[in-house]
């Protein structure tokens, strides 16, 4: 709509002569005018109404315009200062001579009304002059980095190692760590599978796990050491194995057992380290599953023993697997730590001391009965003789 600001006129399409049926095309408002008479005298009035006998369309562009106007039976001719608001359609803006809309050029666009032709933003484009309301969005897996692009050919393809999920973008996100994506025009990056991994963004493949080392996990950006008594021979494991019985590693991340060392054990699969035997018990060869217990009148005391002891002269051990021996005398030669077995070998020695006391008496005052009554039968026989 073009806008003068007081009062209305009516345009009339057709010639000059044929003002019997003006036909009212739009709204328009005088804010002042200036009437020339027949005579070259002028006269300024305002709030009146008059016919324009010739338009044009679209309407006139801001300026002073010529109108051929009728008031009564004379025609007149007056010069207004066009003051309007008119809407172009969306896609267009209005001509440069101001008379007409015209369609946005390639690469741009417009919401129509009062706003110009703007340039399509990156990621976007228009490919000829129309009425472009909106710009043409590069579709997911494509992006734009050209303003007012005029072709389809400035969208690109995410390179490999990026995606673009949403249309209209203008610049590829890198894949993040733990995932990839090795082909041009990606959506989406596609996660590391479990055995794999990728610690940094951008990439275009994920890498197996190297041996003795593994994860079990998608999407995942680093790998984990197979801990002590486990191993895994080939890359791209999801896990470890336990070491079998009598072997272990000394390390993580390892991709072979070793046999346990001599004075150490290992009784099962597990994930675990090599024992060490305990005082009592020890192991002479490597590999080994149990620990062997000392036996009788041997002895040791220290952890990891690949030997036992013999009990020095005049000492001896109660049963197998003995951390010390005794000694039946005076004095014990015994392991840090046997006090207990110490105090319970006194105790035996002095409860057989007693019973052996206990019993020597019980002998002799027996003995000590017997003869008496040899003695007493000796002298009862005596006597009878006398008699």
């Amino acid at each position: 709509m073009h806008t003068l600001v007081i009062k209305k006129i009516f345009c009339s399409f057709g010639s000059e002569d044929n003002l019997t049926s003006p036909i009212p095309v739009t709204e328009v408002y005088f804010q002042t005018f200036v009437k020339e008479d027949y005579n070259g005298a002028t006269s300024s009035q305002t709030g009146l109404v008059f016919t324009i006998l010739k338009c044009t369309s679209p309407p006139h562009p801001p300026g002073q315009v010529q109108f051929r106007i009728f008031a009564g039976n004379i025609n007149l001719t007056s010069s207004h200062q066009v003051l309007y608001n008119y809407d172009c359609p969306p896609g267009a803006q209005l001509g440069v001579n101001g008379e007409d809309c015209e369609d946005c050029v390639a690469g741009t666009w417009s919401p129509g009304q009062k706003v110009p032709c703007l340039p399509c933003p990156k990621g976007s484009y228009t490919v000829k002059p129309s009425r472009n309301e909106f710009c043409t969005p590069c579709q997911q897996g494509f992006y734009g980095i050209q303003i007012a692009a005029n072709s389809s050919d400035t969208c690109q393809k995410c390179p490999a190692g990026s995606a673009s999920d949403k249309e209209g973008a203008d610049k590829c996100f890198p894949c993040i760590p733990g995932s990839f994506s090795n082909m041009n025009g990606a959506i989406e990056c596609t996660s590391c599978k479990p055995g794999t991994y990728q610690s940094n963004e951008g990439n275009i493949t994920c890498i197996p796990c190297p041996v003795g080392r593994w994860n079990n996990q998608i999407n995942s950006f680093t790998c984990y050491d197979c801990p002590i008594g486990s191993f895994n021979t080939a890359s791209g494991r999801t896990g470890c194995l336990p070491c079998p019985p009598g072997k272990s590693t000394s390390n993580t991340g390892s991709s072979v057992c070793s046999d346990c060392a001599a004075g150490f054990y290992r009784p099962t699969h597990s994930f675990s380290a090599c024992l060490p035997c305990p005082p009592g018990r020890f192991s002479n060869a490597t590999g080994s599953v149990i620990c062997q217990l000392c036996d009788v009148d041997e002895w040791n005391s220290q952890l990891n023993s690949t030997r036992c002891y013999k009990c020095p002269n005049g000492t001896l051990t109660v049963n197998q697997g003995s951390t010390s021996c005794i000694v039946l005398k005076r004095k014990l030669v015994a392991a840090p730590n046997s006090a207990p077995l110490v105090i319970g070998i006194i105790f035996i020695i002095i409860t057989i001391i007693i019973l052996i006391c206990v019993g020597v008496y019980f002998f002799i005052k027996k003995r000590q009965q017997e003869i008496r009554r040899k003695e007493v039968a000796a002298i009862k026989a005596i006597m009878d003789e006398v008699a």
